[in-house]
């Protein structure tokens, strides 16, 4: 409950078209739900998956957003740290958009690891 309530916050600081939009969050007891734009369920992964390779162009612009986004991120005081092909979901209109905030922090957030705790991706921890 304290993630999803983390990743709410983490969420409503940012506006940008590369970022998923929070509507609203709804607590009732033990739960939390997060409403979110409605977005295609295709994901950047997926899309490496199908076509193995991506033309440099395509992965050019696709790049370019998810840095847009991680800008806008990062000027609301926001680290993601969970960045990855899974966590790149497309619009419609295709324009790449940063989501999953599950494990974010931001100045003044609950803490909701502990000291040496491991979070995200192995493959995509910075090292």
């Amino acid at each position: 409950m304290s993630r999803a309530r983390r990743e709410a916050q983490a969420i409503a600081r940012i506006e940008h078209q590369n970022v998923v939009a929070v509507h609203d969050v709804i607590e009732d007891g033990e739960q939390v739900w997060i409403v979110m734009e409605l977005l295609n369920s295709r994901s950047l992964a997926d899309l490496l998956a199908e076509q193995r390779q991506l033309a440099v162009p395509h992965t050019a612009r696709i790049g370019l957003q998810v840095l847009r986004g991680l800008i806008a991120v990062h000027r609301a005081g926001v680290v993601h740290r969970d960045v990855k092909p899974h966590n790149i979901l497309f619009r419609p209109d295709g324009r790449a958009l940063l989501m999953d905030f599950g494990i974010a922090t931001f100045q003044g957030a609950v803490q909701v690891t502990r000291t040496h705790e491991i979070i995200g991706t192995a493959q995509y921890l910075a090292t």
